[in-house]
């Protein structure tokens, strides 16, 4: 691909280099380079000049909070980020949200799981950052999203969203108290007679 990669040589990690770290140029001329006597590189290609300096680049330790930025349920917007309650005849919700680090959007990661329901986190790309569930078992649950920043921190502790899923009338106790009320007659009936 095109742009500057930054390769250590003791452990061989690849640090790409953009406009997040002032690289400017994406794809550079064969040739259009040289050193200069302190040691300093340009290089040239599409859009303009590269210097290099010989100084380690500073790490990048921001860690981004992330924030939920539309929660929908049965296909309506909701406000408020307190807690997500889902009816009977929602059928579910989705939560779109964001890491806010601006440095480089397009290489922040994330991920989310549903307690109660998933077992493990789910990773999302940068360019899909939306959670949706459906055809959950009543009860409650907590939502938890993390995102890193351009560089690939985490941000801890994952923000979090409660989640209630109320059951529909033949879920409920006292619906299923009186079905098996309605059995044990039943049975008592057809025995008696």
């Amino acid at each position: 691909g095109d742009g500057l990669v930054l390769v250590d040589p003791k452990t061989l990690a690849v640090r790409t280099l953009g406009p997040a770290e002032g690289v400017q140029v994406q794809t550079f001329w064969t040739g259009a380079s040289t050193r200069l006597p302190d040691g300093t590189v340009v290089m040239g290609g599409f859009g303009g000049m590269a210097v290099l300096r010989a100084a380690p680049l500073p790490g990048w330790n921001f860690r981004p909070p992330v924030v939920v930025t539309s929660i929908r349920v049965g296909g309506r917007t909701v406000t408020g980020t307190g807690e997500i309650v889902v009816r009977p005849e929602d059928g579910g919700f989705q939560v779109d949200f964001s890491a806010l680090d601006f440095s480089a959007p397009e290489r922040n990661r994330y991920a989310y799981r549903l307690i109660g329901n998933d077992g493990d986190w789910t990773a999302a790309s940068a360019q899909h950052r939306t959670v949706g569930y459906t055809n959950l078992s009543p009860g409650l649950y907590r939502l938890e999203l993390k995102g890193s920043n351009s560089a690939g921190a985490w941000t801890e502790p994952p923000t979090g969203l409660d989640v209630r899923v109320l059951p529909a009338w033949y879920q409920t106790w006292w619906f299923r108290l009186l079905a098996g009320l309605a059995v044990l007659a039943a049975v008592a009936g057809a025995a008696r007679a």
